[in-house]
């Protein structure tokens, strides 16, 4: 369980992260109403284990949440692994060892700066070839003759 970082939210409208199973309820930390609910895909119950008491067996129950600020020096936005509009995100633990990511999609998409920058490479790479070819033609063009 956690609270929203500083200044991700505005005063007063702080949020509650709770893992709760199988899913991570986001209250309001003032209020305490739910927001919303993050939930996995897939089968939640794996089934009835045969012992003295029936107790079911989760099998991708939530072992432990954390969030992960995308900027340097405790700052919530920066530059970070996954593109350049990714704000932060929450990472959950699950028994069954998958490691979920639970990440906001921000304005922009990252295919319109892909677009252009692969043209650009492509560019580069094209300037970059013909200078070799140039290199290589006039070492490859002279005739030396020792005597």
């Amino acid at each position: 369980m956690f609270t929203s970082p500083v200044g991700l939210t505005h005063p007063g409208r702080e949020l509650l992260f709770w893992a709760n199973e199988t899913e991570i309820l986001v209250c309001d930390l003032h209020n305490g109403h739910i927001v919303t609910k993050l939930r996995g895909t897939g089968a939640a119950i794996a089934g009835v284990r045969s012992s003295k008491k029936s107790e079911r067996s989760v099998k991708n129950r939530i072992s432990s949440i954390v969030w992960r600020g995308a900027g340097g020096g405790g700052g919530s936005s920066g530059v970070v692994m996954g593109g350049s509009n990714m704000p932060g995100a929450i990472f959950s633990a699950h028994l069954d060892g998958q490691i979920r990511s639970w990440a906001p999609r921000l304005e922009g998409a990252d295919e319109d700066v892909d677009e252009d920058s692969i043209e650009e490479v492509g560019e580069a790479k094209t300037k970059k070839r013909k200078a070799l070819n140039d290199v290589y033609k006039s070492l490859m063009g002279q005739k030396i003759t020792f005597t």
